[in-house]
Order: C-alpha cells, then sequence, then structure tokens
C-alpha cells in the first residue's frame, strides 16, 4: 500500500483501510493503479476526491456509488472545512496514467504537496507556478520516490516508444505482444499504432477501459497476427514459447525496472524485449522537480522495502540524497548539520568494529564484525551488508539494538536517532 494519512489534517490519499474512518474527514483518490487502491471494495461507503476519469475507472471497477464520488477540476482551488478550519486543496496532472493528479493541500498554518506516481514533464512546471508561492514555500512534501537513485537512468517516453518501434520493425513477419498496464499503456499503443500504422488488439476488458477513456480509434478486440497489447502477467518467456508454436512471436514489456533495454529467451522459442518505458521519474528528473518545489521537508510515498532486484530499495526511500534541494530554514539549517556530522563521522574511521546480538536457541550471543575501509555511501548502516547471516541481519533490523564500542561510532549512533527524531521524515 503506497498511501498517507497527512499530518495535521484530517486527509487520508490513496489510504483506504477501514481503521482510518474516524479520524479521517476526506479520503483523496491520486490514480487507479493497484497500490493505491488497497481497501476499496463495493461495500465503501465515504466520498472519494478525485479526477473526472479516476471517478469513472472507480465505478467501472469498484461499482462504488456515483453520489460518493467528489470530482474535483484541474488547476481549480477547493474550499473544505472541518470543525470550523479551513482547507483549500489544488488538484495538477502528474502525468502518470489516465486520471492521475497531484494534491496540493493549503491551511493557514502549512502547505502540503502530494505527488502520487508522477512523470515529471515541461508541463508541469507551468501548471505548478500558477498556484505556488514562493515566498511561503512547501513545508511538506510526498514524493514518488519508485526510482528515487542515482542509478535509476533512463529515457524519456517518446525515445523509449522509438526503442519499441524499432523492435517491430526489425521483426516485419513476426506476431508482437506488447505487455500493459490495468491502465496507462494507452498513450504508448497509440503511438506505436501510429508508426507502424497498425492497429492494437486487445481483449474485451481492456476495449471496455478505453471507452471510458474515450480512445477507442486506433484499437479493436480479439487478437491479430500482427500488434497486441496483453496484460503484463501473461507476458512470460514461457507464454512466447507456446505463442512460437502457432507462428513466430515476440514479447515487449515496457519497464524501467531492470534499467536498460534487455532482451531474454532464443530465437527458436521466442524473444522477450524490456524497454525502459516508465510512468515515473527517472532520479534526474525528480532531482529537476524538487529543485523547482523547494519545500521544507520531503517524505517517500513508497516505503522503505525491497521486494526483489530492481524493485524500491531501502535506499531509495532515504530522502537525505535531496537534502541539497530543500528550502533553508531555521528549522532545518540545524538538521541539515547533524545529517552532515554524520556522514563525516562514518567516513573518519577506516575500520569500525561493532557488536550486533543475534537471537540463537532463547539465548542472545554476541558477535564482533570488523568492517571494511570502505566508507558507506547509502546512509546510515552498521551492519556488513555482504554478510550472508540472514537471520542476524533480519534480527538487527527488527531490534536495532546496537552496542557501539567505539566512541565515534557510538556518537554517530545518538546522531543518527536524533536526526529522524528531529526531522520527522
Amino acid at each position: 500500500m503506497n498511501g498517507h494519512i497527512l499530518p495535521g489534517v484530517p486527509i487520508a490519499v490513496d489510504c483506504f483501510q477501514q481503521k482510518t474512518i474516524g479520524r479521517v474527514k476526506f479520503y483523496f483518490l491520486s490514480h487507479m493503479h493497484a497500490d493505491h487502491t488497497v481497501g476499496l471494495t463495493s461495500k465503501w461507503n465515504q466520498p472519494i476526491y478525485c479526477s473526472q476519469i479516476t471517478g469513472r475507472l472507480l465505478q467501472h471497477k469498484y461499482n462504488i456509488s456515483a453520489h460518493l464520488i467528489e470530482v474535483l477540476e484541474p488547476s481549480q482551488p477547493h474550499l473544505l472545512s472541518h470543525k470550523d478550519r479551513k482547507l483549500t486543496v489544488h488538484m495538477l496532472d502528474a502525468n502518470h496514467c489516465p486520471g492521475s493528479c497531484m494534491f496540493f493541500f493549503e491551511t493557514e498554518n502549512s502547505k502540503i504537496l502530494y505527488t502520487g506516481d508522477f512523470r515529471f514533464d515541461k508541463g508541469i512546471p507551468t501548471e505548478f507556478k500558477n498556484i505556488y508561492n514562493r515566498l511561503k514555500p512547501i513545508d511538506l512534501l510526498y514524493l514518488d520516490n519508485t526510482y528515487c537513485e542515482p542509478t535509476c537512468v533512463f529515457p524519456n517516453r517518446d525515445e523509449a516508444v522509438k526503442m519499441i518501434t524499432d523492435i517491430c520493425e526489425q521483426h516485419p513477419e513476426h506476431r508482437v505482444y506488447v505487455g500493459t498496464s490495468w491502465v496507462g499503456h494507452e498513450d504508448l499503443l497509440e503511438k506505436l499504432s501510429a508508426n507502424l500504422k497498425e492497429y492494437v488488439f486487445v481483449d474485451s476488458d481492456f476495449f471496455s477501459r478505453l471507452q471510458l477513456l474515450e480512445v477507442v480509434d486506433v484499437f479493436k478486440t480479439g487478437s491479430s497476427s500482427r500488434l497486441n497489447a496483453v496484460p503484463n502477467s501473461k507476458l512470460t518467456c514461457s507464454s512466447i514459447a507456446e505463442w512460437n508454436k502457432e507462428m513466430p512471436t515476440i514479447g515487449i514489456k515496457p519497464t524501467a525496472m531492470f534499467g536498460g533495454q534487455c532482451t531474454t529467451g532464443s530465437k527458436s522459442a521466442g524473444m522477450l524485449h524490456c524497454v525502459p518505458y516508465s510512468n515515473h521519474c527517472n532520479f534526474l528528473e525528480l532531482t529537476e522537480f524538487v529543485k523547482l518545489v523547494a519545500p521544507k521537508h520531503i517524505k517517500p510515498i513508497v516505503p522503505g522495502r525491497k521486494y526483489k532486484s530492481g524493485m524500491e530499495s531501502m535506499f531509495r526511500a532515504d530522502m537525505r540524497q535531496l537534502d541539497n534541494y530543500l528550502c533553508i530554514t531555521e528549522e532545518n539549517t540545524d538538521f541539515q548539520t547533524k545529517s552532515d556530522n554524520l556522514k563525516s563521522g562514518m567516513n573518519k574511521k577506516e575500520n569500525l568494529q561493532q557488536v550486533q546480538y543475534k537471537k540463537h536457541q532463547g539465548k542472545v550471543k554476541r558477535k564482533v564484525i570488523k568492517h571494511k575501509s570502505k566508507p558507506y555511501s547509502r546512509g546510515v548502516n552498521f551492519f556488513n551488508e555482504h554478510d550472508k547471516n540472514t537471520k542476524a541481519r533480519k534480527c538487527a533490523k527488527e531490534s536495532l539494538q546496537i552496542e557501539i564500542e567505539s566512541e565515534i561510532v557510538r556518537n554517530c549512533h545518538e546522531l543518527f536517532q536524533d536526526f529522524f527524531t528531529k526531522g520527522n521524515r
């Protein structure tokens, strides 16, 4: 689940658990991807604020009553009130998928920008500057950190479409299957259709969503011997191998999860091409956006966790790598100073000797780890990342009961705790 209850206001964005009812007054939905709609069912009975397209898709997928959907107009101020408090919200295009949007919340005392999932482009700065007063900086930015890591480098979407077009043109006699999300790849398919001068064939469920989006001109239902769209979950090497028994077939999966362009499979069994087409920002685009917004604080939307190689990691939830672009205030000057002290302390001593505890057969054993001289570049991590003792690492993460024998490291650990307590990020 990639949703949050905002601090200081009774507002939840992309957070629809039953336990929130009572302490949340206003529910907002940024877009219709499954990781942002956790908790929504046909039994949902609270009003939801969203875009018009998202409202249509809500009714289509979850059969939510129309009277519960509160449609917001783009870039227009909407006034909400609760217990004599007034709140203004602006909805901005997020450039992620049809209906996706950002929310800009303003009260008398605070400003919060919630990006949801987004892809930064030249249209966002113009739209944002129309409502943003730089004399009163944003207090808190909730940022889409899906690819918030310097190694996340991939092209813009037009360049990725060109890469997919080239692959199709290199296989003129092959049937092509393009992987798609539930919503979000319609623009890709339209541009691919225009480049190849081919119709795109989809199943009936996909076509019914296209009708809601009013983009059916280049689509047909059924399957063809040339250009087809299928759900990403059905596009695997094994399925391509089966399709190749009927006729020569290739698959194209548009995703930046694996970095650059790559290919798996074989000529005999069929090839699966992964192309770095993404509806999320790459790292450079994220830094440009944060420079534009210049908030006081940043909070990651995607929690710090790791599913598998290529997906979100703990490091991508570490917003300190964007500290240079924050608005400088007295409030966060001390915060930045502690961060700098922490980093310098970790780099001063080449060989750190620390103690980690692990549970073993009901007892606690003491284990000394000697770290190599290479300084840590991914924030504070007191454990050897190459240590293969999985149980020890898991125990350390859960308990955080670390005893530091070196005075330097002990001071760094105190700074680390104080850093996050005062930063509240």
